[in-house]
């Protein structure tokens, strides 16, 4: 049921809060160098949408937190464009819900949408035939010879 409801969960309004800042925030201006004031002020919008998540999609949340933490503790590799780069990783894990529901509707629409009542060798076969090397990567299962 949660992953019906998380592949069904409307987005739209978190997502598009994210876009707004690559669209309007200044730590994504083109110039040779970010300041740091910059990236804080992102990082003050940018962190606390992960938290409109926590309610009405738990799972979500839970994947940006686990991505997030290591995103946020990058550390200063010297290049002045580092600050843009750690905004934009950041942006990134803000993203991954919509990515990931993407993902599902995508394995939900193969595995079931032709092979409703098919065997469930047929759906598998289905997924290998969409992205190959899946079943080896994904599932301890094997087919039969």
């Amino acid at each position: 049921m949660e992953l019906v409801n998380f592949v069904n969960f409307d987005f739209s309004a978190y997502l598009a809060c994210v876009e707004r800042l690559w669209e309007e925030h200044a730590v994504f201006e083109k110039r040779r160098e970010v300041p740091y004031a910059d990236y804080e002020d992102f990082a003050r919008q940018a962190l606390p949408l992960a938290e409109r998540l926590v309610e009405t999609a738990p799972t979500a949340y839970w994947d940006v937190l686990y991505h997030l933490d290591p995103t946020t503790k990058m550390l200063y590799n010297g290049k002045p464009i580092f600050l843009s780069r750690k905004a934009l990783a950041v942006l990134n894990t803000l993203r991954r819900p919509y990515f990931l529901q993407n993902r599902m509707r995508n394995v939900f629409e193969i595995g079931f949408a032709d092979y409703e009542r098919g065997p469930q060798q047929d759906r598998l076969r289905a997924l290998e035939d969409a992205w190959p090397g899946l079943i080896d990567r994904a599932f301890s299962i094997r087919f039969l010879p």
